[in-house]
Order: C-alpha cells, then structure tokens, then sequence
C-alpha cells in the first residue's frame, strides 16, 4: 500500500523518533542480557555465604553488555529525522512537489494528467522516503537523491508542472 496522503499530514503521523538509548532499551540482546544479570543477582541475593564486593560484581558482569542490534527496525533515530524534515532540501521538494490539499484520482485504466501523476509518485516517493527512517538509518547521499527527484520526476513524467 502507498501512502498518497499529503506529506506533512504523514511527517506529524509518525513524527515519533527515539534516541539511540531508547531504542537499545527495545533491543532483544540487550534485555536477554538483563534478564541475566537480574537472575544473577537473584541467586546472589539468596546465597548464604556472599563473596567479596569484587568476586560479587565479576559474577553478576560475568558477560558483558551486548552492544545490541542499534538501530532497531520500528524506531526512528530523533537525529536522522531531525536531519531529514528540517533540511532545506526535504521542505523544498515537499513544497513544491509534494502538493497541498486532496488528491483525487479516478480508478481507471485510462490516460491520466502528467501533473497528476507527477503528484502521485512525489507523494509516494516522499511518505515512503519519510517513513524508510524507521526501517534503516540515514545514509550519506541520501538527501542528494531526495534533491534530484524532481529532475527524475521530469524524467517519468516529461517536466509536466506540479498543479
């Protein structure tokens, strides 16, 4: 399914990005690794005779904290969305191609208006781009490729004007 909706309405529906610490939190790694510690310092707890501060603290560390599998997939990193909305880049695609207002487009399998069209794959293209942050972070180039989709745009489309 692909989200035609107007891009900023997108942008404030999932506008829910997380920092890398919170996001570790959710890592499964990581709460195994908990677990574990809790479940030793439950034994520790329970024993009759404790060892000393440094024997206890090597067995309760015994294994050390995963790094984890940052960044989860679900979670978007506040820096990378940060990076993508308040760019200059980002707000002048989404305004120019991005198109306000409804877009109503009748289910045919006729021909239908290249600005139009060039409408309906800049939404796509753009709520798809936004909504990718939670599925990987953001890589170097990716933003210049977000600033070469309107020439691409022309390309599919033949330069039709954004109406």
């Amino acid at each position: 399914m692909v989200d035609l909706g107007e891009v900023p309405a997108t942008q404030s529906a999932y506008a829910f990005s997380w920092t890398e610490d919170l996001i570790r939190e959710t890592d499964e790694a990581v709460k195994g690794w908990e677990l574990d510690v809790a479940g030793r310092v439950r034994l520790e707890l329970e024993t009759a005779t404790p060892p000393s501060d440094s024997d206890r603290l090597s067995y309760l560390l015994q294994t050390a904290e995963p790094r984890g599998s940052y960044p989860t997939a679900g979670f978007a990193d506040i820096r990378d969305w940060d990076a993508v909305t308040r760019s200059p880049v980002w707000k002048r695609v989404v305004d120019d191609e991005g198109g306000r207002g409804k877009l109503e487009v009748p289910t045919t399998l006729g021909r239908i208006d290249a600005g139009v069209a060039r409408r309906l794959i800049a939404r796509g293209y753009l709520n798809t781009f936004l909504v990718s942050l939670y599925l990987g972070p953001l890589e170097d180039g990716d933003l210049r490729s977000l600033e070469r989709l309107p020439k691409r745009l022309d390309r599919i489309v033949g330069g039709a004007q954004v109406v």
